[in-house]
C-alpha cells in the first residue's frame, strides 16, 4: 500500500518557527520541523532558508537551526544562552556555560557578552553566527563538575556554580585571560561561595596541582576558610613544588605549606 504524504505546505516552516517561539525556544532541529509538518528533510531546508535571516543554520549541514528576533537582527543571533541547551539536547551531550561567561552570569563580567565559553566531553571547534562567538573546552570529567540549571531568563540552560567556575578559571588559566584577571573574578566571587559547595567542587576537580595553587591563591587574597578547604583537600597528599603559573620564575619565593613557588601579581606590583 502507498504511502501518503501529508500535503505540501509553502508556509508550514513559518508557521513552526512561530509556535516555537511563543513558546519561548530559540533553538531547533530540521528534524523537528520534518515531524511536525510532514515536509521531507529537503521541502524543510528549502523552506527554512527562505526564512532567511529570521532563521539561520548553526553552521552548514549541522541540521540545527536558531530564530533570530527583530531585537537581535543587528547581532545576527540572539545571545548563546537561548539556545545553547536545545543544540546540546539535539546532539544528546553534556555541556555547561563555563569560565568568563560563567563568572558573568554569576554578576562578575570582565569579557565581552557576546563571547560565550561552553564546557564540553569530547573537543568541538568554536563559531560564530553573526557576531555572537561560541568557543568550547573539553573537560573528560565533565560529569563529575557541579553545575545548576539557570532558569528565570529567556530560556533554561546548565552553568557551573560559582565554586565549580573558580576552580575552572584556574585550571584554564590562559583561556581565561590569565593570572590578572582570574585573580579579580576571584576575589569578585568569593562572597557568593559556600564550603559546603566549594568542597564538593573540589572533590570534583581532584587534581592535586590544581588544589595546591587554589588554596595558596585564596589563603593569599585573605579567604581563610575557603583555603581550609584547599587545605581539607589536600590532606594525606604528597606535594611537589609546582610554579604558580606558567610564567613564574623558577627563583621565585616559595610556600611550602601549598608546594608552591611564586607571588601574586599584586604583591609583585606592591
Amino acid at each position: 500500500m502507498a504511502t501518503v504524504r501529508a500535503p505540501y505546505r509553502s508556509g508550514s516552516a513559518a508557521e513552526f518557527v512561530d509556535r516555537l517561539q511563543s513558546r519561548g525556544r530559540y533553538g531547533f532541529a530540521v528534524r523537528e520541523l520534518v515531524q511536525a509538518s510532514g515536509l521531507s528533510t529537503a521541502a524543510a531546508g528549502a523552506q527554512l532558508k527562505r526564512l532567511h535571516p529570521r532563521v539561520k543554520s548553526l553552521y552548514p549541514k549541522s541540521g540545527f537551526y536558531v530564530v533570530v528576533p527583530p531585537e537581535h537582527q543587528a547581532n545576527g543571533a540572539p545571545p548563546a544562552s537561548w539556545w545553547i541547551d536545545d543544540f546540546f539536547t539535539y546532539h544528546n551531550e553534556p555541556y555547561y556555560i563555563a569560565l568568563l561567561s560563567a563568572a558573568a552570569h554569576w554578576g562578575v563580567s570582565h569579557q565581552a557578552a557576546q563571547l560565550t565559553q561552553v564546557m564540553t566531553v569530547t573537543p568541538r571547534r568554536a563559531f560564530t553566527l553573526g557576531r555572537v562567538k561560541i568557543s568550547f573546552l573539553s573537560k573528560k570529567a565533565l560529569g563529575k563538575t557541579p553545575v545548576v540549571t539557570a532558569t528565570g531568563g529567556q530560556t533554561p540552560f546548565k552553568v557551573s556554580t560559582p565554586e565549580a567556575t573558580v576552580l575552572d578559571l584556574l585550571r584554564y588559566l590562559k583561556q581565561s585571560g590569565g593570572l590578572p584577571r582570574v585573580l579579580q573574578i576571584l576575589n569578585d566571587l568569593a562572597s557568593q561561595l559556600r564550603t559546603v559547595e566549594f568542597r564538593k567542587a573540589l572533590k570534583a576537580h581532584p587534581e592535586v596541582t590544581l588544589v595546591q595553587r587554589t588554596g595558596f591563591i585564596l589563603e593569599a587574597l585573605g579567604h581563610q576558610t575557603l583555603s581550609r578547604c584547599a587545605a581539607e583537600a589536600l590532606s594525606g597528599q604528597r606535594l611537589h613544588p609546582i610554579p604558580l603559573s606558567s610564567g613564574t620564575p623558577t627563583d621565585a619565593p616559595f610556600h611550602a605549606a601549598w608546594g608552591v613557588y611564586g607571588v601574586l601579581p599584586m604583591e609583585a606590583d606592591a
